[in-house]
């Protein structure tokens, strides 16, 4: 489709231009207008239309038809592409640049209004760990307790009232060391050490180191202790169908042991099953060894033990005759 080109107000072909800043001219106009040997010409052509810009593509375009290179080049990128946008290397790096400046410009504005948000942060600070600690103290405190109660799951009220006051040490030893106050920070880590046992972090942490394979030694002892071999479950419920399965069991378990009767319906049959077992074990040794063979056995082992003692005392059988 025609239209009047702005530059030689002639009826023609306009080139392509995704961008509503720039006025579109006609291609015999931009081919004057720049060198198309001009790599840098080429790219600031691109970049005015918000084309792609790829001189190898530009280069290839010259040697098909030196005289169209915009024209070919133009209807290279609308075929494949219904909205063709200028990229290159240069662009990702003003991408990550404007992303920066927006991050700057994120941060002064709260810089800006932090003034609200830290009185009321030291306010709610103050309730739950008292006066005469700075903010930043407070973020230190806030930030340790909340991390520990998260990684260990922790809900024993005894407990968190320890964790608060290792808190509040880890706070001082750290404020003792920035003053270089050695007799303080070894008074401070003694109580430090004593609340962490009062607390039980450290056989938490402990605990949880041990349940974790960090290198391939601990892979390889792991493996040498469970003697090389593995089980295929080992009745831990490692997601939600493992719940459901135990829970399907243990309600028709209370469903059947609730029942009215059955549970001692259930023992009786116990009991059966058991006297049956013994009894039939009893059936089986007798067959395997008779009561006349277990007698002939007997009376055999008696005969011998008497001759051994007559042996033994010199008595012969013209004795006993």
């Amino acid at each position: 489709m025609s239209k009047k080109c702005p530059v030689c107000n002639q009826q023609s072909e306009l080139v392509y231009s995704n961008n509503p800043l720039a006025q579109p001219i006609c291609y015999d106009c931009a081919e004057d207008m720049i060198d198309s040997n001009n790599l840098e010409h080429a790219d600031f052509f691109c970049r005015t239309y918000n084309i792609p810009f790829n001189p190898d593509k530009w280069i290839k375009m010259i040697e098909k038809d030196e005289d169209n290179v915009i024209r070919s080049y133009i209807k290279y990128y609308v075929e494949i592409d219904e909205n063709p946008k200028y990229t290159t290397s240069t662009r990702d790096v003003w991408k990550k640049a404007n992303k920066e400046w927006e991050r700057t410009i994120t941060h002064s504005q709260l810089l800006e209004n932090m003034e609200a948000v830290k009185k009321d942060f030291v306010k709610r600070g103050e309730v739950k760990w008292g006066p005469d600690y700075t903010f930043e103290e407070l973020i230190q405190l806030e930030n340790l307790f909340s991390t520990t109660i998260a990684a260990f799951d922790i809900n024993n009220p005894m407990q968190i009232d320890s964790i608060k006051k290792v808190c509040k040490l880890s706070v001082m030893i750290d404020k003792s060391v920035q003053e270089k106050n050695i007799k303080k920070i070894k008074d401070l880590s003694e109580s430090y050490n004593k609340f962490i046992k009062t607390a039980k972090i450290d056989e938490m942490i402990e605990s949880s180191q041990g349940d974790v394979l960090r290198t391939v030694a601990d892979l390889a002892n792991y493996i040498e202790k469970e003697g090389f071999e593995f089980e295929y479950y080992d009745n831990y419920e490692r997601d939600v169908v493992d719940t459901t399965i135990n829970d399907i069991k243990e309600y028709l378990r209370t469903l059947v042991l609730e029942s009215t009767g059955l549970e001692q319906t259930l023992e009786t049959i116990k009991r059966g099953y058991e006297k049956k077992k013994h009894d039939d074990a009893n059936e089986k040794a007798t067959e395997e060894f008779s009561l006349e063979d277990a007698y002939s056995q007997a009376k055999e082992d008696f005969n011998e033990e008497i001759d051994n003692e007559l042996d033994s005392e010199g008595i012969t059988d013209e004795d006993l005759e």
